[in-house]
């Protein structure tokens, strides 16, 4: 099986390489084949790292995160600055050749869905172009509710039945987070919604029995789609 998943999210920071780096060890328990890429990044390496600890295989950082730019500010704009121009092309052809070896490639994008990451595209435009199945990262407080339908309308129709919706609730609760999957289920499709429970440290925490309900869900897609 062939399978291509593009992990973006509401914002940056909402845990997009939490949620990388779990399924990542879950595929690999399951004796799946499983390639795992940050293709961008800035200001530091620390996600395509845990990405590259999180694989059965060793693979170098540069297989992984080939465009790194050490301003900490967005992709597109740290490659401006150190002279750099990443364009949709260059990146396509990185990930296409990863497409074609067997088993499911995780690609983490940078950012939200809608920032760009290169001179001439963003991550939305990527996914698309890898015709990749995307999962929304959202996390759970004050605001989670309007910052998931934006993402959500970002996405594009004929892909919002392909689409996950992932809960992380591995930061800071607050007075919103007990209500907010509940009430996230009038305007988003709960079967298409997982919440990622928090967990200590999720470097080494056990791998959560919500990844198994998605796994389920994802291998019987839509018949229509």
């Amino acid at each position: 099986m062939k399978r291509t998943w593009f992990i973006t999210g509401t914002d940056t920071s909402a845990g997009k390489t939490v949620l990388s780096v779990l399924l990542t060890r879950f595929l690999v328990q399951l004796g799946r084949p499983v390639h795992a890429v940050k293709p961008i990044c800035s200001g530091a390496r620390a996600d395509p790292e845990a990405l590259q600890e999180a694989l059965l295989v060793r693979v170098p950082i540069d297989k992984i995160n080939p465009w790194f730019f050490t301003p900490p500010i967005s992709p597109a704009r740290a490659a401006k600055l150190s002279g750099h121009e990443v364009t949709l092309a260059d990146v396509l052809a990185f990930l296409r050749p990863h497409q074609e070896i067997e088993g499911e490639l995780i690609i983490e994008g940078a950012g939200g869905i809608l920032s760009p990451l290169g001179i001439d595209f963003d991550n939305r435009e990527l996914f698309v172009a890898l015709r990749a199945r995307p999962i929304l990262v959202c996390p759970n407080r004050l605001g989670m509710i309007n910052q998931a339908r934006l993402a959500w309308e970002a996405v594009p129709l004929n892909l919002r039945p392909l689409t996950a919706i992932f809960i992380n609730e591995f930061g800071p609760a607050d007075a919103s987070t007990p209500s907010n999957v509940v009430d996230l289920a009038d305007f988003l499709p709960p079967e298409q919604t997982f919440v990622l429970p928090t967990c200590p440290n999720w470097g080494t925490c056990p791998i959560p029995p919500v990844l198994t309900q998605f796994i389920q869900w994802a291998d019987n897609p839509p018949a229509n789609v």
